[in-house]
């Protein structure tokens, strides 16, 4: 399978704006997208790739083989490639490796804060969550 450069560009590109578009296949997006930005942080559910219709999964085979054979790193090929592979680890963060087996929050529904006056309807003041420390996840059974 011969990938270009502009190929693995395009593919890179449309998974970014598939990974921001709420939509179920975001998640897998993101996942091929930071398992080849860092593969020891996040790792690609290969179930995952049926949530992608047709066109996706042909981007995201291309910028998976374009990534080993071409062996530059999806970063480059944009510009602000760090910053825009940075906020989405950030974005996704809950599939992290490291956090993959934890659960969001039932205290902050995953915000990482609470409202610091739960008595008071017109007080919108937030604070960390005592429960998460802000962290969005918790361990199962871990409640303030």
């Amino acid at each position: 399978m011969q990938i270009t450069m502009e190929q693995y560009t395009a593919s890179t590109r449309a998974l970014i704006n598939l990974a921001y578009s709420g939509t179920s296949a975001a998640k897998t997006a993101a996942q091929v997208l930071l398992s080849a930005f860092n593969g020891e942080e996040w790792q690609l559910n290969i179930n995952d790739l049926s949530l992608l219709d047709s066109n996706h999964l042909r981007h995201a085979l291309t910028f998976i083989v374009a990534r080993v054979t071409l062996g530059t790193e999806p970063q480059e090929l944009i510009e602000n490639g760090n910053q825009v592979f940075l906020d989405l680890w950030d974005s996704w963060n809950h599939y992290n490796v490291n956090n993959r087996w934890k659960r969001q929050c039932p205290e902050c529904y995953g915000t990482g804060k609470q409202y610091s006056n739960m008595d008071d309807d017109n007080d919108l003041t937030t604070e960390i969550c005592i429960n998460c420390n802000g962290t969005s996840y918790v361990s199962e059974g871990v409640y303030a």
